[in-house]
């Protein structure tokens, strides 16, 4: 009813169109040239917006709408519809109207998002960012930096990557950027997290020792996640009954025997990889 081309060239900036989708801010702008004196009135599908009561929408610095952020597509498409504001002052009982703007909701759905991956060096891994529509287009970023496909990287027209024999440098946040239509960016996250197979600091002596006393091997072991100690001996096997292992995963023998003489292994394992280390043990009378 005031929508004059006179008044809307008096607002200085206007609401736009836009589309949104889940986990995203709805934010509508609109400023008079006179912004300190005029009051800006939303509306809504010509419902006027009470900022106080309305559970989804809040007018700030009485110029801004703006919802707030929620994973429930129900939330998305009551916030759908055609917007507009009025300003008005009160000195000079001016009163301007925008123009319309629409917001649109996109249930943009994932086939496969891409998720944090466990890595170790060396490795070969593959990060999923499939959207539902077709005509998306999808860039993939690291750190920022925008991943263009090499020797080392693969880019696959699903939204699929490959990064080939991982290096400290490759580890990081790996972002799937999905262009819909060139009107609407959304951004999936994924991290390379390095793992590393077992390393053994300090592995156990080989020792000469007298019948009847006690042999004691060490193995000190890094790794993560933290590896699995295990000990074994060849030939034959190690006498339960005068074995005990320590806290520190230490292997203790006691009462030495003559047939406890043999090569004593360390191997530590995790998912990522195994490490062995071997002393020899000679019983003497």
């Amino acid at each position: 009813m005031f929508k004059g081309e006179e008044e809307i060239r008096q607002l200085k900036e206007h609401p736009r169109d836009v589309n949104i989708t889940i986990g995203e801010h709805l934010q509508l702008k609109c400023e008079s040239d006179d912004r300190n004196k005029s009051q800006i009135t939303w509306y809504h599908n010509n419902n006027l917006i009470d900022g106080l009561r309305n559970k989804l929408l809040t007018i700030q610095d009485n110029h801004t709408l703006r919802s707030q952020s929620s994973n429930k597509p129900n939330h998305y498409k009551q916030l759908s519809g055609v917007y507009y504001c009025i300003a008005t002052n009160p000195e000079t009982k001016s009163i301007f109207v925008s123009r319309n703007a629409t917001v649109k909701f996109i249930s943009q759905k994932i086939l496969e998002p891409p998720r944090s991956t466990d890595v170790s060096l060396g490795w070969t891994v593959m990060l999923n960012c499939r959207p539902q529509q077709v005509d998306a287009t999808i860039t993939w970023m690291k750190d920022d930096v925008k991943l263009n496909e090499s020797n080392k990287i693969l880019l696959f027209r699903n939204g699929s990557i490959i990064i080939k024999d991982i290096r400290k440098d490759d580890i990081g946040t790996y972002s799937c950027v999905i262009n819909i239509n060139n009107a609407q960016k959304i951004t999936f996250e994924s991290k390379l997290i390095l793992k590393e197979g077992p390393k053994i600091l300090l592995g156990p002596d080989s020792l000469q020792l007298k019948q009847g006393s006690d042999a004691r091997f060490s193995c000190q072991v890094i790794g993560d996640p933290e590896p699995v100690i295990e000990w074994s001996k060849v030939p034959g096997i190690m006498p339960k009954t005068r074995l005990s292992i320590l806290e520190d995963k230490s292997l203790v023998l006691k009462q030495l025997k003559p047939s406890d003489e043999g090569i004593y292994t360390c191997k530590a394992s995790n998912q990522f990889g195994v490490a062995m280390a071997e002393a020899n043990l000679t019983v003497f009378s």
